[in-house]
């Protein structure tokens, strides 16, 4: 009995090694906070005593340039891609961003923006007054 458990121990672990490893390679784990490393990627989740507002400042010039009131019971991912258009000295990187009703762990953006480099822009995380209920 002791040696099943340990080969289900072992092929849990693995397993479990083996999705974390396929969902680091792709970049797409949606973890809350952000993916742990430096992937520029960032996932925020509204709930009833925290609802959240998240804005993207330009620094050159501190203006708003997108926000978005993060609705309670869902998430706003969100991944800044560098030098998606090396030509346009303004705005050169991109953004992706998408928003999910409850929780994702992975998904793909559908929405697409624009943006300055990161040495030019902030993202500014509100809390709105709460509580908020879903709707």
């Amino acid at each position: 009995m002791n040696r099943t458990r340990t080969v289900l121990g072992v092929l849990l672990i693995g397993g479990s090694t083996m999705l974390v490893g396929a969902g680091g390679c792709a970049g797409t784990f949606l973890k809350e906070g952000g993916a742990g490393r430096s992937l520029d990627q960032y996932t925020y989740v509204s709930r009833p005593h925290s609802p959240k507002t998240v804005s993207l400042i330009d620094t050159r010039t501190d203006e708003v340039i997108w926000t978005v009131d993060v609705p309670v019971g869902h998430q706003l991912s969100m991944r800044f891609v560098p030098n998606h258009d090396r030509d346009n000295a303004f705005t050169p990187d991109l953004l992706r961003w998408e928003i999910w009703q409850g929780r994702r762990w992975a998904g793909r953006f559908t929405n697409s923006m624009p943006v300055p480099s990161s040495d030019a822009r902030r993202v500014d995380l509100t809390l709105r007054e709460g509580p908020e209920f879903p709707g």
